[in-house]
């Protein structure tokens, strides 16, 4: 069974059309939901979790119908929005103990001691809501969203917005490690080289359609042409007349992360300039695709001006 089946989905607000017949499937692990802002990611989320009815078409969560069923499915599905408002009077634990109050969990403080300990949150319980970093915010939405144990889907729209480094990594960790045990996630973000680590699948949604999914690999095969950032040791800049001559090569560029190119046969390209290297004595420090490919991948399928 497909734990998402939406066919044919539309929905339109006043003369803006949101969703125009998005068709989307998941049977399950992690599912990057990614595309440009006013793509109709939010949109989408909202119909999933039941807060607004769409127009016409299917729409299915875990076999149910979002909108007439939605006490049965929290019980099954646990949903992140990008914004919530908390009570910034409460603590964090009075949030988490609400919730679980909510959901009915049995010994719920043993519940809170853990879910709070995998996000790093634990001894932060105590202090209101309204003194939290935005990273510290993010994580208890996060640890609110998870505290039900028998979740079957998790939808977290935006989890890696506006938070630090520590809190990204945590986050990740903590995806990553569900994913192992079998739960299911379907991650909306712009952030997108987060979502590299965490999703086995993607979903690309433009203009209220979604115009490609499958792993990564398969929509890295729609690139063809790669932009690389190579960075050097030694009179690096004399590589620039060498590159004249590598037709493969569209374009090029320095600045002071180095060497920008762009080239439309990545191994023939990067393996004349290793030679040339090795024959001039230069010394590569890094090659990277730059931007990440993930974010290539979202240029060229309308994410961006960039193509």
């Amino acid at each position: 069974m497909n734990l998402l089946n939406l066919e044919h989905v539309c929905k339109k607000f006043v003369n803006i059309k949101a969703l125009d017949h998005l068709s989307l499937k998941f049977r399950g692990g992690v599912l990057g939901f990614i595309g440009p802002n006013g793509a109709g990611k939010t949109t989408t989320i909202n119909i999933l979790g039941g807060f607004i009815k769409a127009d016409s078409g299917e729409v299915e969560v875990l076999g149910l119908d979002p909108w007439n069923d939605r006490i049965e499915l929290y019980k099954r599905m646990g949903l992140m929005p990008d914004e919530v408002s908390l009570p910034s009077g409460l603590t964090g634990y009075r949030v988490l103990k609400h919730e679980a109050k909510i959901h009915g969990i049995k010994d719920c403080d043993k519940r809170i001691l853990e879910v709070s300990s995998l996000l790093g949150i634990k001894d932060f319980l105590d202090r209101r809501v309204g003194t939290y970093s935005s990273g510290m915010y993010k994580r208890l939405l996060i640890a609110r969203t998870l505290l039900n144990p028998e979740l079957e889907l998790v939808v977290l729209d935006e989890p890696f917005s506006n938070i630090d480094v520590e809190s990204i990594i945590t986050i990740t960790k903590l995806i990553v490690d569900m994913k192992r045990e079998g739960r299911n996630f379907l991650i909306a973000s712009h952030i997108l080289p987060h979502l590299l680590p965490v999703c086995s699948d993607f979903a690309f949604i433009f203009r209220g359609r979604v115009v490609a999914k499958g792993s990564f690999s398969e929509l890295l095969g729609r690139i063809d042409r790669f932009h690389y950032l190579i960075r050097f040791e030694g009179n690096w800049r004399s590589i620039i007349q060498e590159l004249t001559t590598y037709e493969e090569v569209s374009e090029y560029r320095l600045d002071e992360l180095g060497l920008h190119l762009v080239t439309r046969k990545p191994w023939e390209t990067l393996s004349k300039i290793y030679g040339y290297c090795v024959k001039h004595d230069l010394k590569i420090l890094e090659v990277s695709l730059y931007p990440d490919p993930l974010t290539q991948v979202f240029f060229k399928l309308g994410g961006s001006d960039e193509n």
